[in-house]
């Protein structure tokens, strides 16, 4: 039992009621009284109440003998166990009508910190759990453990499938409560009870993914899920929340779950190209997630080197654009320039720009590749907005 919440309670009832309160532990130990210097003694009426969990009253003549004062000490009980004590000091007679109203006052407050420690605690071992998993290697760890863990959370870890990780990244007013509505709105969108979502400290979300049929084709699954995850971010658009979820791949067993959560925060940390309302898939930028693990500085180093002469142009996004488009459909100018609504010989110029500029041809396949390479580089060293 907290002692702050009994301090806090013996010390409001006695402001309130006029008359010296005091609360022990399940001991008969004062943990919180209006008086401080008596926190930390024995309370020897206490020891009989929580006994026999029957409210004791204390006379005059009683206490005679004794060092304690006079007065009414009640059971506290939570779930029909007495977990306290709370004491009054005074004339029986004359406080007892505060008898009732400053045990049940204790009771439900006690009643709300058990719960708020309870999904603390609760939360502490979804987050260590999530964190058991992403550092689980097949090679040496044991995933019965993990099993174990899960199903004292009552999750039935066997019939996950894929992890989503989302992140808010802007909102208005109070982050806590933009939180809060974007949580309750995921849990009412994922509702299989075998779906498991865990919150973390930074407005991140780890949301593990169990299909309703479990022999769904895995590919097939992750685009429904993408197309749902793309209707909850224009929702929470309109609720002035931005939101940005990425998909990692697909789990085939259990032990694939790591893996799964791995990925899909990979992409979050290097989705800041993609824009705000789209829903990512690691299955589809595996190569991203492979350029991310080079160093910064190399990055850095690699595309200022390919891109030099490009990279400070007023034009550049659009001759990236146009050079990302290319590589979709490499020698089909015909349907590369119809997706960038421009004539096919504006799009040849644009290219043989890019081989003038760089002394790479876009029409070789070695030096396409080191273009294509330069271009996610300068991209991924982008930094995303977290909130407006």
């Amino acid at each position: 039992m907290p002692n702050k919440t009994a301090q806090h309670i013996a010390q409001t009832a006695s402001d309130i009621i006029g008359h010296g309160v005091l609360v022990t532990d399940e001991y008969g130990i004062i943990i919180g009284c209006n008086d401080k210097r008596r926190i930390g003694d024995l309370h020897v009426p206490s020891l009989e109440v929580i006994q026999t969990g029957k409210t004791l009253n204390t006379y005059p003549k009683d206490a005679q003998n004794t060092k304690y004062k006079p007065g009414c000490t009640f059971p506290i009980k939570i779930f029909d166990k007495i977990i306290a004590s709370i004491s009054i000091a005074g004339i029986p007679k004359e406080i007892s009508k505060y008898g009732l109203l400053v045990q049940k006052h204790a009771e439900v407050l006690f009643r709300e910190q058990t719960y708020i420690d309870s999904e603390l605690s609760r939360k502490r071992a979804k987050r260590d759990l999530v964190k058991n998993i992403a550092t689980f290697d097949k090679k040496k760890d044991n995933f019965q453990l993990i099993r174990i863990q899960a199903s004292e959370l009552n999750w039935n870890i066997n019939k996950a499938k894929i992890v989503l990780a989302l992140e808010m990244r802007k909102w208005k007013g109070s982050a806590e409560k933009s939180f809060e509505i974007l949580t309750a709105e995921l849990r009412s969108l994922f509702t299989g009870e075998n779906n498991f979502i865990c919150t973390h400290g930074n407005y991140s979300i780890t949301l593990f993914y169990a299909p309703p049929n479990p022999h769904e084709n895995l590919n097939e699954l992750v685009l429904k899920i993408r197309d749902s995850a793309q209707e909850f971010i224009e929702m929470m658009q309109n609720k002035g929340t931005g939101v940005k979820i990425t998909i990692g791949l697909p789990a085939n067993d259990p032990e694939d779950l790591g893996e799964s959560i791995r990925t899909s925060r990979d992409m979050l940390n290097i989705s800041c190209d993609f824009g705000d309302s789209c829903v990512i898939l690691a299955s589809e930028n595996t190569a991203k997630m492979l350029l991310a693990l080079l160093p910064q500085e190399q990055s850095v180093e690699y595309s200022n080197r390919i891109l030099e002469i490009l990279i400070y142009r007023t034009d550049f996004e659009d001759i990236k654009e146009t050079f990302m488009e290319w590589c979709v459909s490499p020698f089909e100018c015909a349907e590369t320039a119809k997706r960038l609504a421009m004539h096919r010989n504006s799009l040849q110029y644009r290219l043989k720009k890019i081989r003038t500029l760089t002394g790479k041809d876009p029409w070789c396949f070695k030096d396409a590749f080191e273009l294509w390479t330069a271009f996610l580089l300068v991209d991924m060293k982008r930094k995303p907005q977290t909130a407006d």
